[in-house]
């Protein structure tokens, strides 16, 4: 037999990886290894190594259970014949997907033969190279068996239960409609208010689709272990991204495996459907390898891309007041859209003392505010101390949604100019682009200053508190600040105060007020204050003060600054206006 665990060899002359999986016999008898060059890259080498092995070990099996008749003797080695290493060939040359040719077939024997080698070798994704043949043999082949189960499920009746695998065998239902029943499960389990789900229920949906998309529907009678194992499979390989060629990261084949394992034991627990998990289900491989690159971004500094201080303060700079209260929220709370969206009026409690001061041993005074919610997502209780210049744009926000009316306690707090909720979802159920758009106008006019400043998405934001609380005060307060964890199973308010200790996490954010100083510095003094709609960069505007103050002329500076001396003019008027309304 060939060694269980393969690895690649170094690569030939020409850059191909190579690597023995497999035997067959050469022209003289002898048993040998197959070599299969699995291109030039190693990552991808890995990934195509991966699949060949799963094909080889379901050969090996196929092998050891088949019983051969007397006249026939078993072959010493399992063995690659042509058919199954033109197969393996295909995956080697990464080939995701292996057509199936139709020969002389009528249609009904090509839908048989596809939906045999599919539970032959489960891990493979067999397509058909002639659809519309599949397509009119699988829909004879589905109403024989239909016929035959409903009969088969009469004599089932009638003679009693029968055991689970048999059962399953009965179900004539495939995977696609029990995952169209899965979906409604989660909508109903995840249900925010009227047909809108919860962020964390959204995310599963989207999931739940994407199965869809990338695996093969089948009957439910084919996931058995190894069918099940198959449908893992595919993930644990880390498939491209759609539309690109670079694969998914492990965090998201990751949390594709922990949906499927989901729906497993759903699938098991409902009535809708006899399927029942196998025998063996607890035996099934859900870890997701890592590549080298995995391993060398677990070395770096950074591991997520942040903003470092001087690019916050930039960002608290150039904000609008709307774009400063979506800033601080994030750095303050380490809130993403989806939390800045949802919260509610009644949740904010500023310049009041923490009632529970004295359980988190937290010095507490008349001068602190606060946010205190439930995170939708996880479903984790949180409270977050906010810096005063939070508070203070919080004020302004509040201030601006009391003005849009109907401000009741349960109300939201951000809303659009239109009136509709920052967070909400696309008919799609797509989280909507409200947050990201805010996001891009402090980015685009900083960038036109410094070109180099790094544009990263809303949730980078998130990170970033997440990463600065950590190196602060650790993991464990970071995972309480960032409401991650389980849901403390109480809704008494002393019982959250003694499982979680938000004390430490307020400490942290006193601390991290200190460090931050130099962003609230960079704010305008009158943070409520809409700044006009202007043209020249805030760069060159605080350039040509400067020059002023130095006593340059108008001339002098329209020089220097690459703009006309109208321009130069029309911006030190507005200078000497803002100087005396100040005054």
């Amino acid at each position: 037999m060939g060694q269980r665990k393969r690895k690649l060899r170094k690569p030939d002359k020409r850059g191909r990886i190579p690597a023995d999986v497999g035997w067959k016999q050469n022209d003289r008898g002898k048993w040998v290894q197959h070599t299969f060059y699995l291109g030039s890259d190693e990552n991808e080498a890995k990934r195509r190594l991966m699949r060949l092995d799963e094909f080889w070990d379901r050969i090996e099996y196929q092998h050891n259970i088949t019983q051969y008749p007397d006249e026939l003797p078993k072959p010493e080695k399992p063995t690659w014949t042509q058919f199954t290493l033109g197969i393996a060939l295909q995956l080697a040359a990464g080939e995701l997907q292996i057509p199936v040719e139709r020969g002389t077939s009528d249609p009904d024997g090509y839908a048989t033969k596809i939906h045999a080698l599919s539970r032959k070798y489960p891990s493979i994704n067999f397509v058909p190279s002639d659809e519309d043949a599949y397509s009119d043999g699988a829909a004879s082949a589905r109403d024989r068996a239909n016929d035959r189960m409903e009969a088969a499920r009469w004599i089932a009746r009638s003679q009693g239960e029968l055991p689970p695998r048999e059962i399953a065998t009965l179900d004539p239902h495939n995977l696609f409609d029990a995952l169209d029943a899965y979906v409604e499960y989660v909508k109903q389990k995840y249900r925010l208010d009227g047909e809108t789900v919860t962020p964390y229920g959204a995310g599963k949906l989207a999931m739940i689709e994407r199965f869809k998309e990338r695996h093969d529907n089948m009957p439910l009678a084919s996931l058995t272990f190894d069918g099940c194992q198959s449908l893992i499979r595919l993930w644990q390989n880390r498939p491209k991204v759609k539309g690109r060629q670079k694969a998914v990261t492990r965090k998201t084949a990751q949390n594709h495996i922990a949906e499927w394992m989901c729906f497993f034991r759903w699938l098991n627990r409902t009535n809708q459907f006899d399927w029942r998990k196998p025998l063996d289900f607890d035996e099934i491989e859900t870890q997701v390898p890592e590549t080298a690159d995995d391993k060398r971004r677990k070395v770096r500094p950074n591991q997520v891309e942040t903003y470092g201080i001087d690019e916050l303060r930039l960002l608290n700079e150039y904000a609008t007041p709307l774009e400063r209260v979506l800033f601080l929220l994030g750095l303050n709370c380490g809130f993403g859209g989806a939390e800045q969206g949802s919260i509610h009026l009644q949740e904010i409690s500023l310049c009041q003392p923490h009632p529970f001061a004295d359980v988190l041993g937290f010095q507490t005074s008349p001068d602190d505010s606060f946010i205190k919610r439930v995170r939708l997502k996880s479903g984790v209780y949180g409270e977050h101390l906010l810096w005063p210049q939070t508070a203070e744009v919080v004020r302004w926000a509040i201030n601006r949604r009391q003005k849009q009316g109907d401000a009741t306690p349960d109300a939201f707090l951000l809303l659009t100019d239109e009136g509709n909720p920052f967070f909400r979802r696309t008919e799609g159920n797509n989280p909507g682009r409200t947050f990201q758009n805010k996001w891009n106008g402090p980015t685009r006019r900083i960038q036109a200053d410094y070109p180099e400043f790094p544009w990263l998405s809303f949730g980078k934001l998130r990170k970033t508190a997440g990463n600065l609380v950590r190196r602060h005060a650790g993991g464990e307060v970071a995972r309480i600040f960032l409401c991650h964890g389980k849901p403390v199973p109480s809704d008494e308010l002393l019982d959250l105060y003694t499982n979680r200790p938000f004390g430490e996490v307020f400490e942290a954010l006193r601390s991290l007020q200190e460090q931050l100083q130099p962003v609230f510095d960079s704010a305008p003094k009158d943070l409520w204050k809409q700044p006009k709609q202007q043209y020249t960069g805030l760069k060159k505007v605080k350039r040509i003060k400067q020059l002023k103050d130095d006593g340059k002329s108008i001339r002098e500076i329209a020089e220097m600054v690459g703009l006309s001396k109208t321009t130069v003019g029309r911006h030190l008027v507005a200078m000497e206006k803002e100087e005396a309304e100040a005054s």
